[in-house]
Parts: C-alpha cells; sequence; structure tokens
C-alpha cells in the first residue's frame, strides 16, 4: 500500500538528496506533507566529507513547503535508551523526533541502519522506500530509475530478514 496523500513522511538526507537528483523533490512535498529535522537539512546543503553538497539549492527555496523540526538531547537520549543502533546525526534526529508524533507517519530512509532502528522500537511497518512514495502520485504507478536502496524490492527484503531474525 502507498501511504495516501497529504500523508506525514519523515525523509533523511539521502532520500532527499536522492529526490532531489531525480527531479521529484516538488512532487513530492506537493503530494505528501514532508517533514525532516535541522541536521538533515545540514547534512544535504553542506559539504560532506568529500567535498560534495548533496543539494545544490538556497535553503531558503529548499525548505520551503516542508516543515523543519529542532531535536534536543532529552530525544536522542528516549531513542538511545530503547536500544537502537548507532545511527548518523540525521537518522538519529529523525527517528527520535519522529517518535514522539502521534499520527502515523512513514520515514523514507534508505540506509541499514535506520531500518534496523525502526525495528527495534516496534515501527519496521512505518518505513517506506522512495519509489513507494513516487509511486503514489505517478501517472505511470513508476518511480523514475533509482539506486538499489531507494527501491520498494531492496526495503522489503531487508524488512523481511529483520523480522525472520
Amino acid at each position: 500500500m502507498n501511504p495516501p496523500k497529504k500523508s506525514l513522511i519523515f525523509m533523511d538526507a539521502n532520500a532527499i538528496a536522492a529526490a532531489v537528483t531525480i527531479n521529484q523533490w516538488n512532487n513530492l512535498k506537493q503530494y505528501y506533507k514532508i517533514e525532516t529535522v535541522r541536521k538533515c537539512v545540514e547534512e544535504v546543503l553542506r559539504p560532506n566529507r568529500h567535498g560534495q553538497v548533496l543539494v545544490n539549492i538556497p535553503e531558503e527555496k529548499f525548505v520551503e513547503g516542508i516543515q523543519v523540526h529542532e531535536v534536543n538531547n532529552r530525544l536522542r537520549f528516549e531513542l538511545k535508551s530503547q536500544g537502537v543502533p548507532d545511527l548518523d546525526e540525521g537518522e538519529e534526529d529523525l527517528l527520535a523526533f519522529a517518535q514522539t508524533q502521534r499520527d502515523y507517519w512513514w520515514l523514507c530512509g534508505p540506509d541499514r541502519a535506520s531500518i534496523r532502528a525502526l525495528h527495534a522500537i516496534g515501527k519496521l511497518d512505518r518505513s517506506v522506500s522512495l519509489e513507494k512514495l513516487i509511486q503514489g502520485y505517478s501517472q505511470k504507478g513508476r518511480a523514475p530509475k533509482l539506486e538499489v536502496n531507494q527501491t520498494e524490492a531492496w526495503l522489503s527484503k531487508l524488512r523481511t530478514q529483520l523480522m525472520l531474525g
């Protein structure tokens, strides 16, 4: 099942960068309620350890139409106390904030560690691939060519492996 229109989707830096690269960022922002955290915004807009900027868009234009949340140490501690494996700062903040939400939400984070973290807190069913999000509004029901870890097949295989132990 695709998340319905206007669903709350938390996106990490890698998913955002992929969406921008394949020219789907604006479509995602129009179709879903996209939210992220300050650390993920920093990760996509500043040069990484290889000197690459993942998203070359001015910050005010980039965050237009999305909500960006600040995360405090208390939320990080609450997440870590649940036995969540090590995550990078952006993924950790995103999941720490997401789990405080009462509304149903999905997390689009194409990284094994973030999917394992969702499993650790009992929210594996909240994982969604970028491919699945794009299929939700695509006229043809297909997403453009994506990296393997952005696909539903990759995510489904990982979820199955985690559930089987």
